[in-house]
């Protein structure tokens, strides 16, 4: 605006008022200088480009300030502040030139953009005490202007400041008080504290008011209303009686909040009580991870069932501690995958502080902040003596199957040579429930021999081998393509993976079947067997266009003996064989079905 005055002969442009001191354009474009190195400084996330401009930038302005006070000294005769509109900037006193005090506050803020990159403890209070200096030399400047004091903006006999550079000078220096690093002075009044907030809304009052009732006291003073030290009296009680308002204002306001405060953080108190009593009188363990792993929290429960407390634990994490050695990675695991929103809920066997071994089942839920997992947490309960119970259990229903797998096999055997043998003796009926005798034993027999292949899963170990998916699934698809002839069956890409290929095998007999089964009354049966990636992991699927099912029958879809559809053959241990199978190679399983428009199955390993 200064230059486009000087172009156009302005003089409210140049020196806002007829008669006053009119800014030098050099000066004009020293501010221009200073706007675009605070600008660029705000940038200097953009790299070392935006850095050099910014530093050179400043050391111009440095160099403008400086010249010129050696110019005053005598030592240099440049002049470059009569450049620009030079006729015009001739006056009967001389040239209209930079003020030597404009001069100092170019230097100081040439110097105070230079060092901003800087991030040395004295690096940062140099930068406070050029910020403060430069507003005093600018707010000196304003006030000798408004008390014509000619001294506070003139330096000798040399070219005064104008107001306009003055009021140009204490924006640029506020400016940096908020964009540049922070000195001590700085960083406690640009704080969220209570000191911060009371000193910026402090500073108006000391900026201003004190001003204010200066000019009231001279102006009363010239007019001849009263004596200079009546004057003065008056001015220092009139700011003293509204800086007190100030300060009361504030504190009532400050003590109204710390009234609230104290409020709030009792109420929190006791709400904090009553959930710790409730949570320590819990059966379940409960136990609060940071991202990290570390126990933040932790119940009487949890100390009961692990020895452990969030003190002893240290920083090593409860994972490498209780767990045993070979399932330290695949725990780690399920446990970040709760971290990072994905629910899941798992057993394992842990060692006790004392060092005996148990078994624990782990519910996990992410705790969230800001929209993100910022925790977890965890609940878990001592499950050693129902896993005792269960494998007496398994261990019984495996021998009774083994036992009666027997007598069932001796009954099909002789139903099977009666029906042979004395066919011709044998009236209609009687044949028919040979027959049916002969089916109802087989079944047995198939039952018997899930029942014994599900209990053998919880005691044999693995045989991982790298195993050919496709290929697997090729022949599975060959053989069992005759339970649904018409179905279309394509199979895509199937990566590779190790793992114990004859439980693999069971697995796609038991998912392809079961696809085969469950689509054989639609008039076009189509089954799509492949591939995805979901989180880093290969997630193998088989999709029919089937029965389907309501997923709110889905809740024990693979408990044992448990079966969704009673219109189709089955006996409910195909699926449970398969869960156990994925669980031993550490995999999930999960469904998502519509009724009447098919299932996928969904799994890895």
């Amino acid at each position: 605006m200064v230059i486009i005055g000087w172009a156009t002969d302005s003089t409210v442009l140049i020196s806002i008022a007829p008669g006053m001191t009119a800014m030098n354009p050099m000066t004009a474009i020293g501010f221009l200088l200073c706007a675009g190195s605070l600008y660029l400084y705000t940038l200097r996330h953009k790299g070392n480009n935006i850095r050099h401009l910014q530093r050179a930038i400043s050391f111009v302005v440095l160099l403008m300030g400086a010249v010129k006070l050696l110019e005053y000294a005598g030592v240099l005769h440049i002049y470059f502040d009569r450049w620009l509109f030079t006729d015009k900037l001739r006056t009967r006193y001389g040239f209209n030139a930079i003020a030597p005090n404009t001069a100092l506050l170019f230097s100081l803020a040439g110097t105070l953009f230079l060092i901003s990159y800087r991030r040395s403890a004295i690096s940062r209070q140099v930068n406070d005490i050029i910020k403060l200096s430069g507003v005093m030399i600018a707010y000196l400047g304003i006030i000798g202007y408004l008390y014509s004091i000619r001294t506070a903006y003139q330096i000798g006999p040399f070219v005064p400041m104008a107001l306009n550079t003055a009021c140009c000078f204490i924006a640029i220096y506020m400016a940096s008080f908020l964009a540049l690093p922070q000195g001590r002075i700085s960083s406690v009044l640009g704080s969220n504290n209570a000191g911060g907030k009371l000193g910026r809304r402090a500073i108006p009052f000391l900026l201003l008011l004190p001003v204010f009732f200066g000019y009231l006291r001279l102006k009363g003073e010239q007019a001849g209303l009263f004596e200079a030290a009546y004057g003065t009296a008056l001015s220092t009680a009139a700011v003293m009686v509204l800086m007190f308002l100030m300060v009361y204002s504030y504190a009532r306001q400050l003590n109204k909040k710390e009234k609230e405060k104290a409020q709030a953080t009792f109420q929190i108190t006791k709400s904090e009580e009553k959930y710790r009593t409730l949570v320590d009188t819990l059966k379940e363990g409960v136990v609060y991870f940071d991202r990290e792993g570390k126990i933040m929290f932790c119940n009487n429960s949890f100390t009961e069932i692990t020895g452990y407390t969030a003190g002893n634990i240290g920083d090593k994490g409860l994972i490498g501690i209780v767990c045993q050695n070979n399932d330290v990675a695949a725990i780690s695991e399920k446990l970040d995958n709760v971290r990072q929103v994905h629910i899941d809920d798992f057993e394992m066997e842990i060692v006790h502080k004392d060092g005996y071994r148990l078994w624990v089942s782990v519910a996990g839920r992410p705790v969230y902040g800001n929209a993100d997992v910022k925790a977890a947490f965890f609940t878990i309960t001592d499950i050693t003596e129902k896993k005792k119970v269960i494998e007496d259990l398994k261990s019984f229903i495996s021998f009774a199957a083994h036992d009666l797998r027997s007598p069932v096999s001796r009954i099909e055997m002789l139903a099977q040579a009666m029906f042979e043998d004395e066919a011709d003796l044998l009236s209609a009926d009687g044949k028919e429930n040979l027959q049916l005798i002969l089916r109802t034993t087989g079944e047995a027999n198939a039952m018997l021999g899930d029942v014994l292949r599900l209990a053998k899963l919880n005691a044999d170990s693995l045989d991982k081998r790298e195993v050919k998916m496709r290929e697997m699934v090729q022949e599975t698809v060959d053989k069992l393509h005759h339970i649904n002839p018409v179905a279309i069956i394509k199979v895509e890409h199937l990566p590779t993976v190790i793992a114990d290929g004859a439980a693999l095998k069971q697995v796609w007999a038991n998912l392809i079947s079961n696809a085969l089964k469950y689509s054989s009354k639609k008039i076009n049966p189509q089954i799509l067997i492949g591939c995805i990636q979901k989180n880093a992991k290969n997630v193998y699927y088989v999709r029919d266009n089937g029965a389907g099912f309501d997923m709110e029958k889905a809740t024990n879809l693979f408990t044992p003996f448990s079966r969704v559809h009673t219109d189709f053959e089955g006996h409910g241990l195909g699926l449970p064989i398969v869960k156990r199978i994925i669980e031993k190679h550490n995999g999930q399983i999960w469904v998502d079905a519509v009724e009447g428009q098919g299932a996928t199955f969904f799994f890895t390993i």
